[in-house]
């Protein structure tokens, strides 16, 4: 078999979004194998942006799989559309990024009222 039979579906580019949450079984489902301890604790932790949950999710993530879920299906697309790959080692989000993870803030605070 060739190799460009393996290839990704014609007109599809290469992946630039995130993962959009982890899994929690606990298989890996496909997902590159976790990083060990001590590449964990050498970088800074980064907690899912849900108010008040404490999951430490991969920085590039915007939360856990709970919460990203619970997200309405058009915040989830406007994070992602404004996702720029490298964000979570540069840490400077694009003016979009901030934008609608303000949205979302402001979402789930008409959740809670």
């Amino acid at each position: 078999m060739s190799k460009s039979s393996e290839s990704t579906a014609p007109g599809a580019e290469p992946s630039q979004k995130p993962p959009v949450a982890e899994s929690s079984s606990t298989g890996n489902g496909g997902s590159p194998p976790a990083p060990s301890k001590a590449k964990a604790s050498s970088r800074p932790s980064h907690t899912c942006h849900w108010p008040g949950c404490p999951k430490e999710v991969a920085p590039k993530l915007w939360g856990c799989s709970y919460h990203w879920f619970k997200l309405l299906p058009t915040l989830r697309r406007n994070i992602l559309a404004a996702y720029v790959p490298g964000k979570e080692r540069t840490k400077k989000p694009s003016p979009e990024y901030l934008l609608a993870a303000q949205a979302a803030q402001t979402w789930i605070k008409t959740l809670q009222s």
